[in-house]
């Protein structure tokens, strides 16, 4: 996962609709099978996955820009050539590794 390599504090953002009940569990609760069809599955395997990955649950879009507002607080805007110049880096980092599997 490319947010592991290139920032500190990885952060999935999960944003939950307006008009439909701001919960993780379904009708049918916690099941024991994994299963690669089921959100709640893949959550698991991302969390076991990636240790370092911060999940946000937001249950709404104004309540994620209080997130980013938040996390934002204090800190210097990001620079659009710096996030460009990383973008390349990592897209040569990908052609190579292709190249090397062929």
């Amino acid at each position: 996962m490319a947010m592991c390599r290139f920032y500190r504090k990885p952060m999935l953002l999960i944003e939950f609709d307006l008009e439909k009940p701001f919960c993780l569990q379904g009708n049918y609760g916690f099941s024991n099978e994994i299963s690669p069809y089921d959100y709640q599955s893949k959550l698991l395997l991302l969390t076991m996955h990636f240790p370092r990955l911060k999940l946000l649950w937001c249950s709404s879009p104004y309540a994620s820009a209080e997130i980013f507002k938040e996390i934002k607080a204090g800190k210097e805007q990001p620079s659009a050539a710096e996030a460009l110049s990383i973008a390349e880096r990592f897209s040569q980092i990908g052609r190579a590794s292709c190249r090397e599997r062929v």
